[in-house]
């Protein structure tokens, strides 16, 4: 099961020079995302921000930009992290929708205004307990895109950055293919999501990057950790620290150590999702660096 097969950033906060449509010079802020440049239909993709207060934000601090979403034909699915079925389904009211369907009904632009937000597709728009802004998200949560109406659809995320180190455990109970995140509203270097040392056992563990057409495989990642290149170096008849030059992140498809497989430098845009292949049985914790450090 290597392969999965199923069915420009306006940031925040003037105080580290992020600012294009900042709120103040605080953390709090939003963050306007395209998720699936040129149409895609399934791209990978969560939050960028973490909740001002507690560990959850609603899903309706998360909502499509009015007029590139479509209420029929586009959706957002939360994928089960061990069936990989389908445990929520998605989609979105927004402002011109509802205000076209009041029309429609003989009313005026506004009468919905209450109804615009998320529902459950399943359940169906305008139905009794369909509504699901209050859905709660944790900030490294990924959802897949379900877009069959071809548009490029712009996400807008609020929240804050944080400003300092934090860390998230995609997999509690672990579950072998949970989607996760970047939720800073920053794009990084692939080894500043490094899993926290003992965690992630090289030859098992693996993170996907999936293709939002296909749905096929376009990256497949493992992690060489301190612990791991220690134990190597020494039964190789070495010491402790030989081979710290090793660790990072390493494309599993040419092979650990061999030529041109280091991926440390894989662009990681904010937002952008992967989906894990994590066969240790572990939970594995990834660690994300301050949204204002600076990075080389």
């Amino acid at each position: 099961m290597k392969k999965l097969v199923m069915a420009a950033s306006a940031a925040l906060f003037a105080a580290v020079g992020f600012c294009d449509g900042a709120i103040s010079s605080s953390i709090v802020g939003y963050n306007t995302l395209n998720h699936n440049e040129g149409g895609t239909p399934s791209p990978l993709f969560g939050l960028c921000f973490t909740p001002i207060s507690g560990e959850t934000a609603p899903l309706g601090s998360f909502k499509p930009v009015d007029g590139t979403f479509t209420v029929d034909d586009d959706n957002i699915q939360v994928i089960n992290p061990t069936s990989l079925g389908t445990d929520g389904f998605f989609t979105y009211l927004d402002k011109t929708t509802a205000d076209a369907i009041a029309i429609d009904e003989g009313g005026e632009a506004g009468d919905l205004d209450d109804q615009i937000g998320w529902w459950d597709a399943n359940i169906g728009v305008f139905e009794d307990d369909a509504k699901v802004d209050d859905y709660a998200v944790s900030p490294s949560d990924g959802f897949m895109g379900f877009f069959m109406s071809g548009n490029e659809i712009t996400f807008t995320s609020a929240g804050e950055a944080p400003t300092v180190a934090t860390s998230f455990t995609p997999n509690t109970g672990s579950t072998p293919s949970p989607i996760f995140a970047n939720y800073l509203p920053r794009t990084i270097a692939l080894k500043y999501l490094a899993p926290v040392d003992g965690m992630f056992t090289v030859d098992d563990d693996n993170i996907q990057v999936i293709n939002p057409t296909s749905l096929g495989t376009d990256g497949f990642f493992t992690y060489l950790d301190k612990t791991t290149a220690d134990a190597i170096a020494i039964d190789e008849g070495g010491e402790a620290g030989d081979l710290d030059d090793q660790i990072g992140w390493w494309d599993a498809n040419i092979g650990v150590f061999e030529d041109d497989a280091k991926v440390d430098d894989y662009s990681v845009a904010e937002g952008f999702g992967f989906m894990g292949f994590f066969m240790s049985g572990n939970e594995v914790t990834f660690q994300l660096p301050s949204a204002t450090a600076t990075l080389d």
